[in-house]
């Protein structure tokens, strides 16, 4: 994980971690679009495997999340 940058540079980080999991909802809403306006048969295995996708994604989100939270707590009791 990278070095902030800037003053409290590891909370602004954390807001955008926080907000990027927050929008996961986007992508879910593509997928649904996506094969909702299909005209006739849905590949159902193509559709699991871009719900799936996108759980591994927000996963990722939250743990990058979470790492830079870690982050900012150890340095407030430093």
């Amino acid at each position: 994980m990278r070095p902030a940058k800037r003053p409290n540079g590891i909370r602004f980080d954390l807001e955008d971690a926080i907000m990027r999991l927050w929008n996961s909802d986007q992508d879910v809403e593509t997928v649904f679009k996506y094969y909702y306006d299909r005209q006739g048969e849905v590949d159902v295995e193509e559709m699991a495997n871009a719900l799936l996708g996108i759980k591994q994604l927000i996963y990722m989100r939250g743990q990058l999340a979470f790492e830079l939270f870690e982050r900012l707590i150890k340095e407030q009791k430093s």
